[in-house]
């Protein structure tokens, strides 16, 4: 009960929305030790920024040495963390990265859907093996007739490309997955592996992937216009 008068609900006029700017960079360091970055959510695994071994400066590193108790209803495929803008269509994401033995690392691009089972993102995902053996896909998740029920696409069987490179695993080496309109390019060490046209994804989110074990990553960035790196 009040006898003052002129009461009247809130108002708010929030800014329009935009899509987050390019290029982004993430070098990690500005972190404290098992801090999360900025803008990065961790869907399987657990990403922390640690130091390098060698105390140079900070890195992102899957910490998780393997599958934990899994929601009913989000299985864990593999470790993957991702951010960025669902509306970003040509960009380039370029990463410094260190491949544990008998692992592998993985960019994402357009990553437009992460389903709540055991798949892979709808993306593109250029992974590369410590052995050397890389492959580009096109994975796709339709959503099926029943809750939580996926039909999945690109995950298996021939991928887009695929080849060998010399890679030395424990060592730091440049990948690259360039996006601008249906053309896709790969790069390691920025030596171009491929570059073809698929129209499976036009827009989307960034991601990074690896298999269990303490694989990292540093030089984190998202160019614009899919242009390749010539940092």
């Amino acid at each position: 009960l009040t006898t003052t008068t002129g009461q009247r609900k809130g108002e708010a006029n929030p800014p329009a929305s935009r899509v987050l700017a390019l290029p982004y960079r993430d070098d990690f360091s500005s972190y404290k030790n098992g801090a999360t970055p900025r803008c990065f959510s961790d869907q399987f695994g657990a990403f922390e920024v640690t130091q390098r071994a060698d105390g140079k400066r900070n890195v992102l590193r899957q910490v998780s040495p393997g599958s934990g108790i899994e929601w009913s209803g989000h299985k864990t495929p593999e470790p993957e963390t991702v951010m960025g803008d669902l509306l970003w269509k040509d960009y380039n994401v370029v990463a410094d990265v260190c491949i544990e033995t008998n692992s592998y690392v993985a960019l994402l691009g357009r990553v437009s859907l992460v389903p709540k089972k055991d798949h892979l993102p709808s993306c593109y995902r250029f992974k590369v093996g410590a052995d050397g053996h890389w492959e580009l896909r096109a994975i796709n998740n339709q959503r099926g007739d029943k809750p939580k029920s996926f039909d999945t696409t690109g995950e298996d069987g021939p991928p887009l490309a695929q080849g060998q490179v010399n890679l030395a695993a424990s060592q730091w080496h440049h990948l690259e997955l360039g996006m601008n309109g249906d053309q896709i390019t790969v790069r390691i060490d920025r030596s171009t592996l491929t570059t073809l046209h698929d129209s499976t994804h036009s827009h989307g989110q960034v991601g990074l992937g690896c298999g269990w074990g303490e694989n990292q990553f540093e030089s984190f960035a998202i160019l614009p216009n899919g242009d390749l790196s010539s940092e």
